[in-house]
């Protein structure tokens, strides 16, 4: 529903909605101009996801941090599936460690609206060297006494501390949550009254892992760059089985079980009923070579994928940056258009891809997608496709204090791409959105770069002083 960025690199206040749109589902490109946060997104998702399933996080995460800055803070609010239905916002603090990134202090709150305060239900602080950790101190102390005693939390607390993973997120605070689903017979008065509450937290928190898991997917140009490195996942995302985690090269051979080339026939056959709509004429399909007997003992198929068109076959390393690409992201795509539990994450999402294309297949999303999509991209031409532009489109700022601002409407035309142009060149509203030089300045430069010629250098020098000292009504006269 929203995700607040608080020094996330360049990013010192952030905050993005993500509407429901009628089809059911979300749509979200954010644009804005080089180095104005956009990526920040993607990479502080890819570190919401680590923490969310309780795992490790990455030691490259650290980089994340703004420069003079010690913490980071993350905060999410999510729709859950429980009833009666409610809305969980997640809230964790990250902070520089001799290790790497850590957990500061994490907070769960469960809430009847997104727009309520409230406060937390549970609040796991590791900065202070307090008895438990866990607050209020009440509850989680009775709930405590119901679960082994105190050390029961307090170690488990301490191994998620040195191991730089959430503890709200492990089993073993999910197992002490979940004693307020048994007998509450021990517990005190006042913690007995909210023993519901702790309830619907530990399934909250359980579907909200296990979603972390299953269905959020983040494809980025660097960490977990799937779509970078020209790869195909095994199984299509979302599947219940382990195999769907393992990746394929699009662009050589690869050599799998006779069960995982089935699997993978099925995913290239789902594949082929979009590519084509896409590219015309062009389907793919594996081109089988020959059997292998792999380390295991079992007979592996070796196969390269290969592109069609006309009924001639050319293996897909011989293709285009842009198709290989699409190819590369069609599973994810599939599932955000059709999944609801789906989420899917893409930085540069129109890297590659023909403009036209580009616009036409996001204006199809807008209009039916059950699940969630989020990327980044430079390519406007969406801006014209998805519809309602305000509840699709997020625009960076250069505020770092209001780092991401919803499209509104800023001009007379009503062509969404007009306008947003019309604010990066006029201003008109008010957040900046871009500060450039005028083109004969950029060409100016250009020129003073490459020349070897004091005389051009000083003519070149001269002329760009001269724009810069000439009113902007007069500009015109100066430059023609």
């Amino acid at each position: 529903m929203s995700f607040t960025l608080e020094n996330v690199k360049n990013v010192e206040h952030g905050k993005v909605d993500f509407p429901i749109l009628s089809s059911g589902g979300s749509v979200t490109g954010i644009y804005g101009a080089n180095g104005s946060g956009k990526t920040s997104v993607i990479d502080a998702l890819v570190l919401l996801r680590q923490t969310m399933t309780g795992a490790t996080l990455s030691a490259s995460c650290g980089e994340l941090v703004t420069i003079g800055e010690d913490t980071m803070t993350l905060t999410a609010v999510f729709l859950t599936d429980t009833h009666p239905q409610r809305f969980l916002k997640y809230s964790v603090e990250y902070r520089k460690g001799d290790m790497g990134l850590e957990i500061g202090q994490e907070s769960i709150f469960l809430l009847e609206s997104p727009e309520q305060s409230g406060r937390p239900l549970v609040v796991n602080d590791n900065t202070k060297n307090t008895d438990l950790g866990l607050s209020p101190d009440y509850l989680w102390r009775s709930l405590a006494m119901n679960h082994g005693g105190r050390n029961t939390v307090i170690f488990a607390r301490r191994d998620a501390m040195l191991e730089r993973r959430s503890y709200l997120f492990s089993d073993g605070f999910l197992t002490l949550a979940a004693v307020a689903g048994t007998d509450g017979s021990d517990l005190s008065l006042k913690a007995a009254n909210r023993v519901h509450e702790v309830a619907a937290l530990s399934e909250a928190v359980r579907r909200l892992r296990a979603y972390a898991e299953k269905d959020i997917a983040i494809l980025s140009t660097k960490n977990t760059a799937s779509v970078s490195y020209r790869l195909l996942p095994l199984g299509m995302p979302h599947e219940d089985d382990e195999p769907s985690a393992r990746f394929l090269d699009l662009l050589g051979e690869n050599i799998v079980t006779e069960a995982d080339m089935e699997r993978l026939n099925r995913n290239v056959h789902m594949f082929n009923q979009v590519l084509p709509m896409m590219v015309s004429g062009l389907t793919i399909s594996l081109k089988e070579i020959d059997a292998r007997l792999m380390d295991d003992g079992n007979i592996g198929v070796r196969f390269e994928p290969v592109s069609v068109r006309d009924g001639v076959e050319v293996p897909l390393r011989n293709e285009s940056e842009g198709i290989v690409r699409i190819v590369s992201m069609l599973a994810y795509l599939i599932q955000a258009f059709n999944n609801p539990n789906a989420c899917v994450a893409i930085d540069e999402l129109d890297t590659g891809i023909f403009e036209y294309l580009f616009g036409e297949m996001l204006g199809e999303f807008a209009k039916g997608a059950q699940g969630q999509l989020i990327f980044t991209a430079h390519n406007l031409r969406p801006m014209e496709r998805m519809q309602p532009t305000s509840d699709t489109i997020v625009l960076s700022t250069l505020d770092p204090r209001n780092r991401f601002v919803p499209y509104r409407g800023m001009g007379k035309t009503n062509n969404p791409r007009r306008q947003y142009f019309n604010a990066l060149e006029f201003g008109g509203t008010t957040t900046p959105l871009y500060e450039g030089s005028m083109p004969q300045l950029i060409g100016a430069g250009f020129t003073l770069a490459g020349s070897e010629h004091t005389k051009i250098d000083q003519q070149v020098e001269d002329g760009t002083r001269s724009l810069l000292n000439v009113p902007v009504d007069g500009l015109e006269g100066a430059l023609w």
